[in-house]
């Protein structure tokens, strides 16, 4: 399978080996994962998706956390694949790492409980948004909801509005200001904002029962 160039997880692929740290500095690795993890809110059977996986951070936290879900990560950038192999290499055995894009995964219809992606959805191109959530949700099984956190505006804080414009100089993080309204357009109901942490939001959504056309 050939994939569409895309956008590594710090940007550019020299800063793929130092993205780990780099989160951490903006306040966006171990504590932000254990909100995400907080706010999924899991029962510890159900079968996970982490959709843009990156290098796996929040795959070893999730196992750490339920030892007993079924665990796949799905990203297209190979030099963060193998830091999340390394990551899961004594753990390798309970998830499925592979490579693929957001909008193109290799699994049958209604494999999953939950998809979750982190930071992923701003470097996916405007033009493949909208097929990447469909994506997700011919993924979710019927009551399968999707959590998805990313890069978001709080009008109410001038520095983050400032930090935002400079980050959409790079990728494209205006069109998160649109993620409710894309949610629906892919066949998501019961649309939440359910969180906001740093610099990022929190949305939730039920798989719709209609698919969309």
């Amino acid at each position: 399978m050939t994939h569409e160039p895309h956008i590594p997880p710090a940007h550019f692929h020299i800063f793929t080996p130092c993205y780990d740290v780099l989160n951490e500095v903006l306040g966006l690795g171990r504590s932000f994962r254990r909100v995400v993890i907080e706010t999924l809110a899991l029962k510890g059977n159900e079968c996970v998706l982490d959709a843009g996986c990156g290098t796996g951070s929040l795959l070893a936290d999730l196992l750490a956390t339920h030892p007993n879900i079924r665990l796949s990560g799905a990203d297209p950038d190979t030099a963060a694949l193998a830091i999340a192999r390394r990551k899961l290499q004594g753990d390798i055995e309970r998830v499925k790492v592979i490579k693929a894009p957001m909008d193109r995964l290799p699994f049958a219809d209604a494999s999953f409980d939950v998809v979750v992606s982190t930071l992923t959805f701003h470097h996916i191109p405007v033009e493949r948004k909208s097929a990447s959530l469909a994506e997700c949700r011919r993924l979710l099984r019927p009551g399968g909801r999707i959590l998805l956190a990313d890069f978001g505006p709080d009008r109410a804080r001038f520095f983050s509005r400032v930090a935002l414009g400079f980050l959409n100089i790079f990728e494209s993080i205006s069109d998160n200001t649109r993620l409710p309204n894309l949610l629906a357009e892919a066949g998501f109901a019961q649309i939440r904002l359910v969180g906001r942490v740093h610099l990022t939001v929190m949305h939730t959504g039920l798989r719709g029962e209609t698919r969309p056309t």
